[in-house]
């Protein structure tokens, strides 16, 4: 992947989530766009995961933590750690991905109509799509504040468990009864261990198929 830009962010009115098209330029130079869907207090619990009351630095990172070049597991880490790894990811995929293209609504809802990308993402390129963000996304001192004040105590006990795993030393194949055990113990996670992540969408008209547009290479493509 070359680079990648903003083009228009909206509220979905049907399920309040923030959705943001972005135009992705993959190495070959061809073109395509991509939905990235977050819900609207995304920024107060990332806020609170970096202890961070920096909006803009939140916004940046939700924005690019998609193209971030390794997971950060910051539940893993302590506060000042995870929140130093977070910021060396994404001044890389910053330097890595920024694209300095001009904004130019006009070009950029001519791109969307021939991609046949719905009206309401096409109207909300004549607003800046931080703007729009920091107006429709909860970021609330006080609320920050409680969801820290949760999100190190899950920090610590996971930080604690890992040192006490360590502290044990490794440990021998797990029975059948131990494994029937850990079965649905930890919902949040896959079999492979990764917490599940919101998928990013195209943002295409009703149900049809993604669009290719081969010969301009341009393409709408899933994320």
């Amino acid at each position: 992947m070359k680079s990648f830009r903003i083009l228009s962010a909206s509220v979905n009115p049907s399920t309040g989530f923030i959705e943001v098209v972005k135009e992705i330029t993959a190495d070959d130079n061809s073109i395509s766009l991509n939905l990235h869907v977050f819900h609207r207090e995304a920024l107060e619990w990332k806020a609170a995961e970096f202890d961070t009351d920096d909006i803009d630095e939140v916004i940046d990172g939700i924005l690019h933590e998609p193209f971030f070049e390794e997971d950060i597991n910051s539940l893993q880490l302590n506060t000042e750690d995870a929140k130093t790894k977070f910021r060396a990811n994404l001044a890389s995929a910053k330097a890595r991905l920024t694209n300095n293209i001009p904004r130019n609504p006009v070009t950029i809802k001519a791109q969307m109509r021939v991609a046949g990308v719905d009206d309401r993402y096409i109207d909300a390129v004549d607003n800046d799509p931080v703007q729009v963000i920091k107006v429709a996304c909860l970021f609330d001192a006080e609320v920050i504040t409680a969801k820290r004040i949760y999100t190190n105590k899950v920090r610590n006990k996971a930080v604690a468990d890992i040192a006490e795993a360590a502290a044990m030393g490794p440990k021998g194949p797990l029975t059948v009864e131990q494994r029937i055990a850990q079965i649905g113990a930890n919902r949040s996670t896959t079999a492979s261990g990764t917490v599940h992540k919101q998928p990013e969408v195209t943002p295409t008209k009703g149900q049809q198929a993604p669009i290719l547009l081969e010969k301009s290479k341009r393409k709408i493509v899933g994320g």
